[in-house]
């Protein structure tokens, strides 16, 4: 699934620049019609609303699979999707908003992007447009988690659709071949280490197969007991000792394997959406990181016939047995400017399964046929059709025990400067996988960077 990257920082400072004249903008404008004044007087065209998304390819089918089920349910309203590509999402919409023509609805990829709409006066509160008894059934629908991600200052900014859980496949043919036991993944970092050494091959000097290749910092920094922020006491922590050894724990991959053969062998590899060819299943990785349940639906669909996987947490230093992951969830929000704000949230609601049945949010949650994500409620679990689909796919009941039963999930951390210090965080992985520099090194840089950052945001608050 297509994913938005990191604001740079140039991108950021320009967004919060227009953020703020938006919010000036936004001051000065006449407040929101009432709900049911957005269309003519008498006139039966339905509303039409405006969603903004960035996920392209089969996703784009989904989403306007989604579109079309909610405008089934809701004759008077009308969701009308566009894609903005992922890099250009969070600027385009501050964008809109300083201009007073924003789309009515928007998705952002992970709710680090919340806080900073948010305080850059972007976007609407479902306690300003919802009713108390919304509030209430949110609370009772949503799992806490979700409800504290899409909160920001005391209001409901966002609800998601659903919620990623980060983990590893392995692929057990390969782990035949290799003389592993198929059916038992690595119990420890240490064993994962080991195996993927017996996993990897190399011919002719190059790198054909890896046995495993960390990069997904957000992931791992969960069973390393990271943490990326101290919010109680506005202390960026990326330099925190479990944070440095991670990531030299990441770079020792590229020390023991080459760097330069390690940045052959992933300059090789197509993406995670390019089907047959998805590194994990054409065999290039032996344990893959899997970034969420929409993955087993590519398994199923271009993997050949025999293809078996299974799917772990990923295993923690030492071999403790807590069971860990990171969700950053695909939050939806409604735009401060649009002239239905309270129609759009409807559409918001909607495609997190609030104020429907059980059977609607199930349509969406699995494109009608095939796991996405885990569900934002325990509600789903006994409801019989998803009971079906948690036995069709394998590794789907352990992904949605991970995020709803997990011992320790990391979810983004909750900070006005969020995107900047996302953008931040991958930059410096990305010098740690290429060895430029140490990890201690990098990671006080952006400590220092971020921190500076959030230090002028509050100061500016006065």
């Amino acid at each position: 699934m297509n994913r938005m990257d990191g604001l740079s920082r140039r991108d950021f400072l320009k967004g919060a620049a227009i953020g703020v004249a938006g919010m000036a903008l936004v001051a000065c404008a006449p407040a929101a019609a009432p709900a049911g004044q957005q269309a003519a007087s008498g006139s039966q065209a339905p509303i039409s609303l405006m969603y903004w998304h960035a996920w392209t390819e089969q996703w784009e089918e989904m989403t306007q699979f989604v579109c079309d089920s909610f405008n089934s349910k809701n004759p008077q309203l009308k969701a009308e999707q566009n894609v903005v590509p992922g890099a250009e999402l969070m600027t385009k919409l501050l964008s809109s908003v300083a201009a007073g023509n924003p789309p009515d609805m928007i998705t952002v990829y992970s709710a680090i992007n919340i806080p900073s709409l948010t305080e850059q006066g972007a976007i609407l509160a479902l306690d300003d447009y919802g009713s108390g008894e919304d509030l209430a059934a949110a609370k009772d629908w949503f799992h806490p988690s979700i409800m504290d991600m899409g909160s920001y200052n005391g209001k409901l900014w966002g609800l998601s659709y659903w919620q990623q859980t980060s983990c590893l496949g392995w692929n057990k043919a390969i782990f035949e071949e290799a003389g592993l036991d198929p059916e038992k993944p690595p119990a420890s970092l240490e064993e994962l280490d080991e195996m993927a050494e017996k996993l990897t091959l190399e011919e002719d000097g190059l790198i054909t197969r890896m046995g495993h290749m960390p990069t997904d910092h957000w992931m791992w920094a969960a069973p390393f007991d990271g943490s990326f922020y101290d919010e109680a006491n506005r202390k960026v922590t990326a330099n925190d000792p479990s944070i440095v050894s991670m990531f030299d724990w990441m770079a020792s991959y590229s020390q023991k394997y080459d760097v330069t053969k390690v940045q052959a062998f992933q300059q090789g590899l197509a993406s995670e959406r390019a089907g047959v060819l998805d590194p994990f299943i054409s065999g290039r990785i032996a344990i893959h990181e899997v970034g969420g349940a929409w993955k087993l639906g590519d398994f199923a669909k271009y993997a050949e016939d025999g293809f078996r996987y299974g799917i772990t947490p990923a295993p923690q230093p030492g071999g403790t047995k807590e069971v860990t992951t990171y969700s950053y969830g695909d939050f939806t929000v409604v735009p401060k400017g649009t002239k239905a704000p309270t129609e759009a949230w409807q559409f918001v609601k909607y495609t997190g399964g609030l104020g429907g049945t059980l059977e609607d949010y199930f349509t969406v949650l699995t494109w009608g046929e095939r796991p996405i994500n885990v569900p934002v409620t325990t509600k789903m679990l006994d409801y019989e059709p998803f009971q079906k689909m948690l036995a069709a796919y394998p590794g789907f009941p352990e992904m949605v025990d991970m995020f709803l039963k997990g011992d320790r999930v990391l979810l983004p951390p909750k900070m006005p400067v969020g995107t900047f210090y996302q953008d931040r965080l991958s930059s410096a992985r990305d010098k740690v996988r290429l060895l430029d520099g140490t990890p201690q090194q990098l990671m006080d840089e952006v400590t220092a960077d971020v921190q500076s950052e959030l230090d002028k945001f509050f100061a500016q608050q006065g």
